[in-house]
């Protein structure tokens, strides 16, 4: 990398394993200008009222932060019939909620993606995506598509099948090494629809844990930098005991590694 890496720090509050406010306050005090609000935790579509909204955005601009993305993990994928129609209403509102908190991003797994002779789950999958493509871009908030199990040639086909703008892509390296994919060649299918990047998981990997050449934090960087990512880099802490040095530790790993 030539110089300092662009893109932006986001704080994974749910790794802080605090409540809202102490956890904005962690974020605020490493200065990273954003964070990820879990849409499944103390703020969600079903709780969270229009002076919730309010008072969560007054939260967050007095500390200077704004909201990189919400996520909103569901136990099923997109192809999956059972409870499908509960689950595409249940991320539309997740959408409109992280509308209002400012987010242009709501990530979740799409998967598993359907075999190419599986056409009927297929054709399922796409109207689903494009369903909520439509929702999105109508509200402000896109879906983002965790990468994960699932081959990053397999969603690259699938990306550019869909409408443009109706997908993005949640690049999640140490997810990707842990199915046995490399992260340097996900980035080169998927680099044109990549638009947040989590690198928690490698920040705090034992040298060890992961294929030492697949987990090379800097080329994966470097990678994403010759794609020209300007999106948010998620970090957040590790441990179940998370302290506010954790959280620094791991903003400064990422600062140092991203040449800044």
């Amino acid at each position: 990398m030539a110089g300092a890496l662009p893109g932006k720090i986001s704080v994974q509050l749910a790794t802080l394993r605090r409540p809202f406010v102490a956890a904005l306050n962690a974020a605020a005090e490493v200065r990273a200008g954003a964070v990820e609000i879990d849409g499944r935790g103390e703020l969600n579509p079903q709780t969270l009222s229009r002076t919730g909204i309010r008072e969560v955005r007054k939260m967050l601009a007095d500390r200077g932060l704004r909201t990189a993305a919400v996520a909103f993990l569901t136990r099923h994928g997109y192809a999956d019939l059972e409870g499908l129609d509960r689950r595409v209403e249940a991320t539309k509102a997740a959408m409109e909620m992280a509308s209002q908190l400012g987010a242009p991003l709501l990530l979740n797994t799409i998967g598993p993606l359907p075999e190419e002779s599986d056409s009927a789950s297929r054709q399922v999958l796409r109207e689903v995506l494009e369903d909520l493509g439509r929702h999105g871009n109508r509200v402000g908030t896109i879906l983002a598509a965790r990468t994960g199990d699932d081959s990053p040639l397999k969603l690259a086909q699938l990306l550019r099948e869909l409408p443009e703008h109706t997908l993005a892509v949640d690049f999640h390296p140490a997810k990707l090494i842990a199915a046995g994919f490399s992260p340097l060649e996900a980035v080169a299918e998927l680099g044109p629809w990549i638009e947040y990047v989590e690198v928690t998981d490698l920040l705090w990997a034992q040298p060890s844990s992961l294929a030492d050449r697949e987990a090379d934090l800097p080329a994966i960087l470097a990678a994403l930098d010759e794609q020209e990512f300007r999106g948010h880099f998620a970090v957040g802490a590790a441990s179940e005991n998370a302290s506010q040095r954790d959280l620094a530790t791991a903003v400064a790993r990422f600062c140092k590694l991203a040449g800044r």
